[in-house]
């Protein structure tokens, strides 16, 4: 069942990239497929740790930019 709030593209910015350049690789997928679910599916990931803090600084971008559709 897709979503109404289901997106095909988003903006992934070169700031994002380099604010995960000193995770572990775990972390890395981890916040690759925080940001991809939430920016594409508006799915809330369930984070703990550095992880969910550098989302919460990561998170309002997809969002504001839903007008550009």
């Amino acid at each position: 069942m897709e979503s109404k709030r289901q997106r095909d593209t988003f903006i992934f910015y070169r700031s994002f990239k380099e604010s995960m350049s000193d995770l572990s690789d775990a972390d890395k997928l981890i916040m690759y497929e925080a940001i991809t679910d939430y920016s594409l599916d508006m799915k809330e990931p369930e984070l703990t740790g550095f992880p969910k803090a550098l989302f919460s600084l990561i998170r309002p971008f997809p969002v504001s930019y839903t007008h550009l559709r």
